[in-house]
């Protein structure tokens, strides 16, 4: 299953014009595929022609040390980068984690639907298998997110909703985007549903996640998010398809 980080770190490849293969995995179990791969548990993790990359940061320090970087590349706006060199981790350390609160908290109101999700591309066996101990994975979710705790949901609200307010700079001009604005609208994409993003089931969403969904959407900056979404990732990503871009699940 994708994630709102390695939606950010394809969404970078595709502006780097970087082929790439994206290995899915299933939540909980990927824990001990990443760990065996790489050496640590988290994702997003790229295998870089056998150099591991681990974080937005450093995908982004990899792929600015190409020779000839892509005209989309050169396009974004980096300058914040310069200005604040560990922007990216904290918002990967922040929007993101907040972002994934959220959703998981809802997704999971619906058991039967986050399992589905979570295995999709599967093989029916496998879908089985996945099945039968899905809720001890959702379980281990709820207790790793604190899901259950209401401060803690209440603190990571508050938190994307800064997230989104600080964001709206970001998207002021519709033809450039700036670094900022491409990790933050990655890692809000599970809860902005954008054009060509790999979680556009809203029409069978549990009605947990269709609230959510609609109540974020009020915000003025999703608007803004979602037309920069637009513009930028869906021509990224039809022209990577062929090579298993972002819109292979």
């Amino acid at each position: 299953m994708a994630s709102p980080r390695c939606e950010a770190v394809r969404f970078l490849l595709d502006a780097a014009s970087s082929p790439y293969w994206v290995k899915s995995l299933l939540p909980g179990a990927h824990v001990a595929q990443v760990t065996l791969a790489t050496r640590q548990p988290h994702v997003p993790a790229l295998d870089a022609l056998g150099k591991v990359v681990v974080g937005l940061g450093a995908t982004v320090r990899h792929l600015s040390g190409s020779p000839e970087p892509s005209a989309r590349w050169t396009a974004i706006d980096w300058s914040i980068l310069n200005r604040v060199p560990d922007v990216l981790e904290v918002l990967d350390r922040e929007l993101g984690r907040a972002s994934e609160i959220i959703w998981y908290r809802a997704v999971l109101a619906d058991p039967e639907f986050a399992c589905a999700l979570f295995s999709i591309g599967r093989g029916p066996t496998r879908r089985l298998i996945y099945k039968s101990v899905f809720p001890g994975v959702a379980a281990a979710l709820r207790r790793s997110w604190k899901l259950d705790d209401a401060s803690t949901v209440r603190a990571a609200e508050e938190v994307f909703r800064r997230g989104l307010d600080d964001a709206a700079g970001d998207y002021a001009d519709p033809s450039r985007l700036t670094a900022r604005g491409l990790v933050s609208a990655a890692l809000a994409s599970w809860l902005v549903p954008q054009p060509w993003c790999p979680f556009r089931l809203q029409g069978i969403a549990p009605d947990a996640l269709k609230q959510t969904r609609d109540e974020w959407a009020a915000h003025p900056t999703v608007a803004l998010m979602t037309e920069a979404y637009r513009r930028h990732r869906g021509v990224s990503m039809a022209e990577n398809h062929e090579i298993q871009g972002s819109g292979v699940i």
